[in-house]
């Protein structure tokens, strides 16, 4: 994978600072940037992203607050989705386009910062 600009690995720090928690939650913004059109269930998640349910709802919930995962109702079943908002999609695409290391990396970066 390519590195990114440091510009813009400077806005991928802060945008990580804002939205992520922990590893899980940037993984989970990892998974909805490799599905960015997709629609799931909280199950179909949990499945793919080989972890406890509880761990993915609590990262989803911090998520849902943040705006950049959102919910929708299908056939009684709540489906969740990336948000359409361009501003909050394009770094989610760009943390998906990185390798797991470099997501790593953007991690060990914040805590350090704090």
């Amino acid at each position: 994978m390519t590195a990114p600009s440091p510009l813009r690995e400077e806005e991928l720090l802060r945008f990580c600072g804002d939205h992520v928690s922990d590893l899980l939650s940037m993984e989970v913004l990892a998974f909805w940037g490799r599905h960015p059109k997709c629609r799931f269930t909280i199950d179909a998640i949990t499945c793919a992203m080989d972890a406890k349910r509880r761990n993915v709802e609590r990262a989803l919930n911090g998520l849902l607050v943040q705006e950049i995962i959102i919910t929708s109702v299908h056939n009684d079943t709540m489906l969740y989705s990336l948000t359409p908002d361009e501003a909050k999609r394009q770094p989610v695409l760009e943390l998906a386009a990185l390798g797991w290391h470099e997501r790593r990396a953007i991690l060990e970066r914040l805590a350090q910062k704090h």
